[in-house]
């Protein structure tokens, strides 16, 4: 496995920036590799991830490398669960976030580019992996998912 460092953030951000879903992932084990599968998400503020949720035995942890997320847990019908505001740096809160299996969740980037070190079960498989909230737009509707995720940081009142 690639080792996790300045640089490969430094770089992986860079790459992220000149992505039009303002955002990028680094796979660090390849997909049929059935143990723990740990891959890099680098983010920039305005990225939209649609909510979704993983099946059974698919608890997934998110550990924040930089930068400052807010994890925000859904109903089955959409509604807003919970959320927290989470950074590398958080005194009251742990960077790392437990996202239990079953439950629709996405996050919002706030104020500048984050990471995460997402953790999950092997093996990968594309078509079972993840199970998108019906109720939220697209991440190819560039309009409906600004409007869905402008409204969601309207109503966590974070910026």
């Amino acid at each position: 496995m690639q080792p996790i460092n300045s640089k490969l953030i430094d770089d992986l951000l860079e790459e992220a920036k000149n992505e039009l879903r303002m955002r990028k992932t680094r796979v660090l084990k390849p997909e049929s590799y059935s143990g723990v599968r740990p891959l890099l998400n680098a983010m920039f503020p305005g990225t939209y991830i649609r909510p979704h949720r993983h099946g059974e035995r698919s608890d997934e942890y998110w550990l924040v490398l930089r930068g400052k997320i807010a994890p925000v847990y859904f109903t089955n019908r959409g509604n807003i669960k919970n959320y927290q505001i989470v950074s590398e740096s958080s005194e009251e809160v742990s960077p790392l976030i437990h996202l239990p299996e079953k439950e629709f969740h996405s996050l919002v980037v706030i104020d500048h580019p984050a990471v995460i070190l997402e953790i999950t079960q092997g093996p990968y498989n594309p078509k079972t992996y993840k199970e998108f909230a019906p109720w939220a737009p697209l991440e190819s509707d560039v309009e409906g998912s600004k409007r869905y995720l402008d409204n969601l940081i309207s109503i966590l009142n974070i910026t």
